[in-house]
Parts: structure tokens; C-alpha cells; sequence
């Protein structure tokens, strides 16, 4: 809200870093000894995949907060399967612009400078500058040609990123306080092959 130069009409996107981010810090470190920088990153991009994962499994798939089918262990329903494959999908997707948020230099330009004529001799690229020998990923490209031609997205994406971050407080907090048994610990309760929409043939 406060380092976008032009505000909601751009989806507040910024320009150059404004405000220290450790995250992207570390990764534009870890890119000057080649491949720590990806390791450090599937690790993040694997983390995330599997606390999706788990989190589905945990839940079951829902419409509406409604339980549509549930997960267990060989005993899960192929149309169960289909949308749960789906639904990663489109994690997938979203985790890919989850990176340019959580490190949005080193997603838009990696180890890559610009000549300055700072004491260094170069500095580090940034969306401002981003025509003077600085190559912008095709990601980055791609979400930032969005972002300016359709802010809705944008500011709908910013809204739903501090969403985020009230309801996981929220949450945290209430986990700190009061221990609930987990569902995904219950035992899975047997199902007959009608519910699993198989057919039987004993």
C-alpha cells in the first residue's frame, strides 16, 4: 500500500525493492553458488506441495464446506482421486505465483546486475529498470503484463494474501492454546463397495 508507486491502478505493483525481504536476500545469495539456490528452492516448492497435500487428505474434498468425498487409504473413490489430481493442478499453479511473492526479484531476474556507476560498478536489477541488460523471467513477465492490463486480479490477489496471513494467525493462535484431536488420526471407518461406486463381482 504504501511503496506501490501507482497504487490499485497497476495492482500495487512495485517497481523496485522498497523494503527488506529475507527471503528473496537469501536466495539472491545462494544464486552466486550454483545449484544451491534450486535446491533451497524445491525444498520450499516441495514443502508447500506436501502440506497441500496433507491438508487435502486431512480434509477430504469439500464444496461449500460441505464434504463431497472422502480420503483414506485404499479405500478413496476414483472421482475422489480425479479431483484431488485436479486441485493440484491448480496449487501448482498458484504456487508459481506464491514465488513472486515470497521472492520477487530472484523470480524476475536471479543473479542478474545492472552496470551502475556505484563504488560496486553494478547493482542489482529491478522492474524499473529491467531494459538495461537485465532479462526478465517469462513468469515474472507474464504475471506483471496481467497485473497492468487487468489490476482487479491483482488487488484481489493482494487482498487475499493478507487474508491469508490474518486467518493462519488466527489459527496458529488458536492451535497454540486448544488441542483437538486431528481427523486425519481417526480410524478410517469401512466402507462397502457402493459408497466406493465400485462394482462387486464375488
Amino acid at each position: 500500500l504504501l511503496h506501490s508507486p501507482c497504487g490499485w491502478s497497476c495492482g500495487y505493483t512495485l517497481q523496485e525493492r522498497r523494503i527488506y525481504n529475507p527471503a528473496d536476500e537469501v536466495y539472491l545469495r545462494l544464486s552466486r553458488i550454483f545449484p544451491v539456490d534450486f535446491v533451497f528452492l524445491s525444498v520450499v516448492v516441495l514443502y508447500i506441495f506436501a502440506a497441500t497435500l496433507f491438508g487435502i487428505v486431512a480434509l477430504d474434498i469439500r464444496l461449500l464446506c460441505i464434504s463431497v468425498y472422502t480420503l483414506r487409504a485404499r479405500k478413496s473413490a476414483p472421482q475422489a482421486l480425479l479431483v484431488m489430481c485436479n486441485a493440484m493442478a491448480y496449487i501448482l499453479l498458484a504456487l508459481c505465483v506464491a514465488l513472486l511473492t515470497i521472492a520477487p526479484d530472484y523470480t524476475a531476474f536471479g543473479s542478474q546486475t545492472r552496470p551502475s556507476g556505484g563504488a560496486s560498478g553494478s547493482e542489482r536489477c529491478s522492474l524499473a529498470q529491467s531494459e538495461q541488460k537485465c532479462q526478465v523471467s517469462v513468469i515474472a513477465k507474464f504475471f506483471t503484463r496481467i497485473a497492468l492490463a487487468m489490476p482487479i486480479f491483482s488487488i484481489a490477489y493482494f487482498l487475499a494474501n493478507w487474508a491469508f496471513i490474518a486467518v493462519f494467525m488466527l489459527v496458529f493462535t488458536r492451535g497454540l492454546f486448544f488441542q483437538r484431536r486431528q481427523p486425519f488420526l481417526d480410524t478410517a471407518t469401512d466402507c462397502d463397495e457402493e459408497e466406493l461406486g465400485l462394482l462387486a463381482f464375488s
